[in-house]
């Protein structure tokens, strides 16, 4: 997912979301007719990956052409639980020459593995997004240490209250969840909302953080 994220124009990322049915037919179409006219050729990660970015977009293409067999398979009991194994459908896209452990030592809870963090270090600005952070900030005052990148985090879990963002001038806070569709949360319909597991903020699509 990361890499598919990274690889595509946003146009082609929320065609997918919005409709991955059609999605999964222009797949086929374009394998077929080879063309990779929607891959991002201005991307920090080409010089991360091992594979060119034709060989990512064929491999990132089929899996979303099965991926209706990805979400029959996923819904069986067995994956469910709370646990690595609910991940199974995303396969490895690709291989990365340099392989990092931001926001605490490698498989610790808070450590997320990245890709290319010595490419980003030199440039003079960049964005990167958080996603769920859940209160926890050491992913984000990792790659404010490492990299110049200004930083996004965005969560809608629970009250707003809850979270006690760092003093970052390039750090940022937003509750708001990421969705296929753009909703308005409880709080804004006015209704009360304060268990942490709800989704009390608004609920924006990729199109429309970016």
């Amino acid at each position: 997912v990361s890499i598919y994220f990274a690889l595509y124009l946003r146009k082609e990322v929320d065609n997918i979301i919005n409709n991955p049915d059609a999605s999964s037919i222009a797949s086929t179409n374009q394998q077929q007719s080879g063309s990779s006219s929607d891959i991002c050729t201005d991307n920090p990660y080409m010089l991360s990956v091992n594979e060119t970015f034709e060989e990512l977009h064929k491999a990132s293409k089929m899996w979303l052409t099965n991926l209706p067999q990805h979400r029959l398979k996923a819904a069986d009991d067995q994956y469910k639980a709370h646990d690595h194994q609910k991940f199974f459908p995303f396969e490895s896209m690709g291989t990365c020459n340099e392989i990092s452990c931001i926001g605490g030592k490698c498989s610790a809870d808070t450590s997320k593995i990245a890709c290319g963090i010595s490419n980003l270090r030199r440039l003079d600005s960049c964005i990167v997004y958080s996603i769920g952070g859940n209160n926890h900030w050491e992913f984000e005052l990792d790659i404010l240490e490492k990299t110049n990148c200004e930083v996004h985090t965005f969560d809608c879990s629970g009250p707003v209250q809850r979270f006690v963002k760092p003093e970052n001038d390039r750090l940022h806070f937003h509750h708001i969840c990421l969705g296929a569709t753009r909703s308005a949360g409880p709080l804004a319909e006015g209704k009360p909302c304060t268990r942490e597991k709800e989704l009390c903020g608004e609920t924006w699509t990729m199109t429309d953080i970016q």
